[in-house]
Order: C-alpha cells, then structure tokens, then sequence
C-alpha cells in the first residue's frame, strides 16, 4: 500500500493545499477588483444621475412624457380614428413626405385655442412612437396656461432640451457648465 500511494502521490497534501489557497487568494483579488469597480461605476452612476437630475430641475419644465400622460387623462383619451386623416397614407403625400424627409425634422403645429392641436399631438406622438423603431423622438406641448412667463420660445426650447437631456444622459455632461444659464 506504501508503494501504491507513492505512485499516485496520494500522500502529497501540502502541495494541493498550496494550490487551493494561491486559488483561493487569487480569486480574492479578483472579486476586490470587481467590487471596487463596481462601486467606482455606482458612484459615477449616482454622479450622473445628481447632475442630471439638477439640469433638468433647472430648467424649470416638465417632463414632457408625463406631461402626454396628463393630458390624455386630463381630456379623457384618444378617440379611436379621429386622428387617421394626418398619418401617411396615399391621400396626405405632405405628411409623408415629411416624415420620409431627414431634411425636415421638425412638424408645428399651430392654430386657435381648442382646435384639437394638442390631441392631434398626442396620437400622432404614439403612432410615432409605435413605428419609429426606437429612433428617438422628442417633444414638447406649450401650454400658454402653465407658463409663468411671456417667453414662450424659450419655454419650448427649454422642453426641447429636457426631453433630450433626460433621453440621453451623456449629454448631462455638455450641460453641467451651462446650469447657472438654464436657471435665468
């Protein structure tokens, strides 16, 4: 049995023990290695979030998503069809052209109070929504009502930016040196 066990080297312990703790520790390392680079992209994250959260509030708007949500709560819904006359379809070519045009990125709408502009808004942001294949899409509904000010360029421009800044948040990094002008 001696000589069997000094074949096989079943006898050899310390030498596996060896092994199983330069495994273990280095195994150790690399989890501490992991944990702290976790922890560095947490707290980046955290960072991130923080200055995204202050450009947003210092724009002094809503969110426009929530904004969509109020409103349709607010008026009551979609009307099934009453919107299908704007889509593109064979009869509205102007509206497909835009739509199929890079050129043209922006669709205005304007028009007398209570016409149906912002309804007509809030079923054709779904519809875009729903076929634009992730291709991001940005709004905003001026509401003479809500602002507290005369300046309703800059109100629209500043819901620009906030949709696009809480869409993107690398951009947080562009506008974290212009927070001081976004509170003006």
């Amino acid at each position: 049995l001696a000589a069997f066990s000094g074949a096989v080297k079943l006898d050899d312990w310390d030498q596996y023990m060896k092994e199983i703790q330069n495994a273990e520790t280095c195994l150790d390392n690399r989890i501490e290695q992991f944990e702290k680079r976790e922890e560095r992209e947490r707290k980046n994250q955290l960072q991130t979030n923080k200055t995204r959260n202050a450009c947003l509030n210092a724009l002094g708007v809503p969110d426009p998503r929530y904004d969509r949500k109020r409103i349709l709560r607010d008026k009551g819904g979609l009307v099934t069809s009453c919107c299908d006359w704007i889509r593109p379809q064979q009869e509205n070519l102007s509206f497909f052209d835009w739509l199929g045009d890079p050129a043209q990125n922006i669709l205005w709408i304007t028009g007398k109070a209570g016409k149906g502009k912002t309804m007509l808004m809030c079923d054709l942001i779904q519809w875009l929504e729903e076929t634009s294949h992730n291709k991001p899409l940005f709004y905003f509904f001026c509401e003479i009502w809500k602002t507290q000010t005369t300046d309703y360029s800059a109100t629209a421009i500043r819901g620009l930016i906030y949709a696009i800044v809480s869409e993107n948040e690398q951009l947080t990094q562009l506008t974290d040196p212009f927070l001081y002008l976004l509170r003006i």
